[in-house]
């Protein structure tokens, strides 16, 4: 497929509300969960289980999309609609076995909207109507970060239902700008050729295979830390007001860095990518010591170097490895790393947290982010070596 005009302000657009909902259903959907009486194992199994099943799907829905089985603009309608109504389902105060189930359906459909964009973002990089996904990803995090204060404050002053609520409303919005993101279909001959080059690209290399492991296990620790945020604040002494603070907090610290980075040369991003590999471990340990909700502030900090950076970073070091027919491939496989660390996350953290303390979890998960670290910085560098990209 290719983009055509308006194409880059509606991505922006749809990253902009594509985050505005998970900062309401991802932020605190566990604290809801939790106000509904499950426990930290259903919520986690509620949340792999959704993004597990997302992680199954998408190579299929993938490859539909690749061989013009199914259109982005039908594929997308059909995944919110069904996102909206499960997450209409969770408004409903309905027995626990059917509230996990519309849970696990609705974290599936957004996971899956979330990898489309992703492909989609990288169709419009190589396409005459580049996007600036820095930039665009920079939106998101500011919707982010308005919508987390926000959530927080309408869930303690309100009622906990504004969580589902808004997430009907924003993915309703994210379906309208699917439906006028207009896209050109391409030739049989050039999904042929595009076949035939990705048979002797770099998607099964062992460097970008290491890479793809240390990602697995990099977010697997970090989307830990960001679920059970909740259990982190409260054993600090704080409340539901700290953390929406604190995840506003978090949000603003990424904007300034994924801005900075959209006008800094792209022949870098293996440098930066390098710096986003080290700085999850440190930040995840940071977390792990911190005693105190100024503490956790302080730990946080380094989510300007870990994961604002990694974001528009990791994208561009993939299409630096990459070529044009194999881009979107290997950039769904660097986001199907991520989701499937986003998969171990809540289903190991749940079921460490039920057995064992809260600090010693957290410093499990720094152990599994160094290793991850460690095998990232080797996979990298071991691709400069054969040469896999351009010189920096």
């Amino acid at each position: 497929m290719r983009v055509r005009n308006r194409s880059s302000l509606l991505y922006t657009a749809l990253q902009f509300t594509y985050w505005a909902e998970c900062a309401f259903l991802f932020g605190y959907l566990v604290a809801f969960l939790q106000g509904r009486g499950l426990s930290n194992t259903q919520i986690g199994v509620s949340a792999a289980g959704g993004r597990l099943i997302s992680l199954l799907l998408t190579p299929f829905l993938s490859s539909l999309l690749d061989r013009r089985k199914i259109s982005f603009r039908m594929l997308a309608c059909i995944v919110l609609v069904i996102e909206i109504v499960s997450a209409a389902m969770i408004i409903l105060y309905t027995p626990v076995p059917l509230l996990m189930l519309s849970c696990i359906v609705c974290i599936c459909c957004s996971s899956v909207a979330g990898s489309l964009y992703v492909i989609l973002a990288a169709e419009m990089r190589s396409g005459e109507d580049k996007v600036n996904f820095a930039f665009s990803r920079a939106a998101g995090s500011a919707a982010f970060a308005v919508c987390s204060f926000s959530a927080g404050m309408l869930m303690k002053s309100v009622s906990p239902q504004v969580i589902p609520i808004a997430g009907v409303i924003l993915t309703a919005v994210q379906l309208v700008l699917c439906c006028m993101i207009r896209l050109e279909a391409v030739s049989a001959a050039q999904d042929g050729a595009a076949r035939e080059e990705a048979k002797n690209s770099g998607l099964f290399s062992r460097s970008f295979i290491m890479l793809l492991v240390a990602i697995v296990l990099l977010f697997t620790a970090h989307s830990t830390e960001g679920t059970f945020m909740v259990n982190i604040v409260n054993s600090a002494g704080g409340d539901l007001g700290d953390l929406s603070r604190l995840n506003l907090y978090i949000a603003l610290l990424e904007i300034p860095t994924m801005l900075i980075y959209s006008f800094l040369k792209k022949s870098s991003a293996r440098k930066f990518l390098i710096i986003s590999i080290i700085f999850y471990p440190v930040k995840m340990l940071a977390v792990s010591l911190a005693s105190s909700v100024p503490m956790i502030y302080a730990a946080m900090a380094f989510q300007m170097l870990s994961f604002a950076l990694y974001t528009p970073a990791v994208v561009e070091y993939v299409s630096d490895i990459s070529n044009e027919k194999t881009v979107a491939g290997m950039q769904f496989s660097a986001s199907s790393a991520a989701l499937a660390g986003m998969v171990l996350a809540p289903l190991a953290g749940g079921i460490l947290l039920d057995a064992l303390p809260l600090k010693t979890v957290l410093f499990i998960m720094s152990a599994v982010s160094v290793t991850g670290a460690v095998l990232g910085v080797l996979a990298v560098r071991d691709a400069e070596k054969k040469k896999g990209i351009p010189a920096s």
